[in-house]
């Protein structure tokens, strides 16, 4: 009777070895295949730009920069019509295409190919306009654990990480905009919305709200902006938690409609 219990056991044991090999071999396999695809994306999208700078000396800048973005937007709305823009954070590992769906739900588990995939998007809260124009303006990212889409945001958690790591670039579908980090903060996701567009505060008003929740101080002048974009993220720290980078835009260089 010990002898039969002693191998069901072992069994046992042994069968939850195998779901446990089972489980983390899938798991490296769903984020091997997101890398590869998100490698895949950079490679595209920085080969199109080589590919589409304009060498006549006989054009204005904003005629070479028109070309390139026509471009660069018709090549990655031929893969993606959701295709907004696209987001690179210097110093860190964000370099990924934007994307706006019809709600906040689509792109939480599809990728730019519109693949069932847990990592899922960069996406722009449907709320919002696709050029950026609101007064605020939210970005959406998992944090995930392998260190991949917006994972390195809760970095920012600690103020010794945001130097150097101060401003990011967002290529709109009319050019290239430069946003500079005013507040960092944690919030519970449960007790917590963000405001949006709809809420009719003036972005003053936002600016100073966001600044006093921080969790830290950060030297950046926000006296003439005139609207505020955000990046969310997932953070561990809390049940149900959530990381928010909230931004100015300090320069911007596009195209005229």
């Amino acid at each position: 009777m010990k002898n039969n219990m002693r191998k069901i056991l072992r069994m046992v044991g042994y069968l939850l070895i195998v779901v446990a090999i089972g489980v983390f071999g899938w798991d490296f396999y769903i984020s091997q295949k997101s890398k590869a695809a998100n490698n895949e994306l950079v490679d595209f999208n920085n080969t199109i730009i080589e590919n589409t700078i304009p060498i006549s000396d006989d054009l204005t800048a904003e005629e070479k920069l028109e070309i390139s973005i026509r471009q660069i937007n018709k090549e990655f709305l031929a893969i993606n019509s959701d295709y907004i823009g696209w987001i690179e954070v210097p110093g860190t590992n964000i370099n990924h295409p934007i994307v706006l769906g019809r709600d906040n739900d689509f792109y939480l588990r599809r990728n730019f190919n519109r693949e069932r995939i847990r990592h899922g998007s960069i996406f722009m809260d449907y709320r919002n306009k696709p050029d950026y124009s609101d007064n605020h303006t939210v970005i959406y990212g998992h944090s995930m654990r392998d260190g991949t889409m917006f994972r390195a945001l809760d970095n920012y958690k600690n103020s010794s990480y945001i130097n150097g790591r101060e401003t990011f670039t967002i290529r709109t579908l009319k050019g290239y905009r430069t946003y500079r980090i005013f507040s960092v903060y944690l919030v519970d996701a449960s007790t917590t919305t963000l405001d949006i567009p709809a809420n009719g505060m003036n972005v003053r008003s936002l600016i100073d709200f966001y600044r006093s929740k921080s969790r830290y101080r950060i030297d950046t002048d926000t006296s003439q902006a005139d609207h505020i974009l955000s990046l969310v993220s997932c953070n561990y720290d809390i049940e149900n938690g959530r990381i928010i980078v909230h931004a100015v835009l300090v320069d911007q260089n596009e195209i005229s409609d």
